[in-house]
């Protein structure tokens, strides 16, 4: 008896023909995901940072060749169709570039307060002048993404942009600004005011705001405003004191203000032996004399209205 064969054990079969594997996609040079790797310079600003990455020299213009390419050692940049600016058939000596993917222009901060006594270099002269006095004999200018005059890798570049992105400390990588230094002149001399000078009533009149100021601290007037009014000089107004500036002193010490306006001295010469005879005078035409004791008493009382003066002798009063 024939033993009987169970499953696929004399079955004859082909063995599977295997799947033909996926086709790689094309890699691109624009991808920016793989570190290192080389893309199209599509624009104006990749193509000007190759040639500062190369330390060439930059042109751009419209020329016959499309995109970035090199040449005779300098970079050059004509705006095109994607697929001139991609083409790698260049004619003669041209070369076509290709950017890297980590040389992305990096986000500038806010441009930094320029220092002390140097100044930024305005001009591309400046530029070159300038890092000749320090050393740097490599000298670039080209429309490059730092704008003004800075050094890398001991060359010195200039490219023009403006004021706030020439003055900028905060670049990128090794670029380091250079600056030009200027004389600083000396601040002006200030002449002191003169001293003030006595009115024709004796009188001085306050010729400075810081004059002003003190004064009418020590008549209790608080609120105290400066500025340029018809009325010149320190004065009060209503319980408050102002200043006007721009006026001469006799401006600043007339009498003759208008309104509720009345003028605020910042001395007074009257001595006080006037200002004793003043009030003697003063209240002698008040008096009213009263006998409070016997006349041989020595002793004599006068009333001079609120001041009462008791004159202890009359030796005293006759001398």
């Amino acid at each position: 008896m024939t033993p009987q064969r169970t499953g696929d054990f004399c079955r004859s079969e082909s063995p599977p023909t295997p799947k033909p594997p996926a086709p790689t996609p094309p890699s691109t040079l624009n991808s920016d995901s793989a570190t290192g790797a080389k893309r199209d310079c599509l624009t104006k600003a990749d193509c000007s940072a190759a040639s500062l990455e190369m330390g060439i020299g930059f042109v751009s213009g419209t020329f016959p060749t499309k995109g970035c390419f090199s040449k005779n050692d300098k970079l050059f940049w004509s705006p095109g169709t994607r697929q001139e600016m991609t083409t790698a058939n260049l004619s003669g000596a041209q070369k076509r570039i290709r950017c890297s993917v980590k040389q992305s222009p990096p986000t500038q901060s806010p441009p930094a307060t320029v220092v002390d006594k140097d100044t930024i270099c305005l001009t591309k002269e400046a530029c070159s002048t300038r890092a000749r006095r320090i050393g740097i004999d490599v000298f670039l200018s080209g429309d490059y993404p730092t704008k003004g005059c800075y050094s890398k890798n001991g060359k010195s570049y200039w490219s023009a942009g403006s004021r706030a992105e020439m003055s900028t400390t905060n670049l990128p990588g090794v670029q380091n600004r250079i600056f030009c230094q200027v004389t600083t002149p000396s601040p002006p001399q200030t002449t002191p005011p003169p001293p003030p000078r006595p009115t024709g009533n004796n009188r001085v009149a306050c010729l400075t705001q810081a004059q002003c100021n003190n004064k009418r601290q020590e008549l209790g007037l608080n609120v105290f405003h400066t500025g340029s009014w018809t009325t010149k000089g320190c004065y009060s107004k209503n319980g408050k004191a102002f200043f006007s500036t721009g006026g001469s002193t006799a401006q600043m010490s007339t009498t003759n203000l208008p309104g509720v306006l009345q003028r605020i001295w910042c001395t007074s010469s009257v001595s006080r032996t006037g200002q004793n005879i003043a009030l003697s005078s003063k209240s002698m035409a008040t008096e009213e004399m009263t006998d409070s004791l016997p006349s041989s008493g020595g002793f004599r009382m006068f009333n001079w209205g609120v001041v009462t003066v008791t004159i202890i002798s009359n030796a005293l009063l006759m001398w």
